[in-house]
């Protein structure tokens, strides 16, 4: 099967603790049962990693001692998540917290996975970019 490319924003309403992936998403990514919801290592938002490509992350080899440090952190706080025929998934309230996604999520599709953001957040670091893109 071929890899998933993800691309765009969705705004998708949080809903007594749990969000839709969108169809199109969940079509590219070959409609998955399960995905791996970790805290982004670089940036306040959750990564959602499709299970496959999590899985075959987290068995490759790494010789630099820091990404080995960075992937061995983010193979022990990830969290298996469901997701239901219609794309329903639940996200854990801490993740949530942690975050501060509240009762709208924005996601943006990052080729091979999906970013969740506080869109509050994500407008910041959007305004950021945009500042330093006027700069180069």
């Amino acid at each position: 099967m071929p890899e998933a490319i993800l691309l765009g924003r969705f705004d998708v309403k949080v809903d007594k603790g749990g969000v839709c992936i969108p169809s199109e998403w969940r079509k590219a990514m070959g409609s998955p049962s399960q995905a791996y919801l970790v805290k982004d290592v670089h940036e306040q938002c959750l990564d959602l990693i499709p299970k496959g490509q999590f899985d075959e992350y987290a068995s490759s080899d790494i010789a630099d001692p820091a990404e080995s440090a960075i992937r061995d952190r983010i193979k022990q706080e990830a969290q298996l998540v469901s997701i239901g025929d219609r794309g329903r998934m639940r996200l854990d309230q801490n993740l949530r917290l942690e975050v501060a996604i509240h009762d709208t999520v924005a996601m943006v599709g990052e080729m091979r996975y999906i970013k969740l953001w506080n869109p509050d957040m994500l407008a910041q670091v959007g305004d950021l970019t945009s500042s330093w893109s006027s700069l180069t």
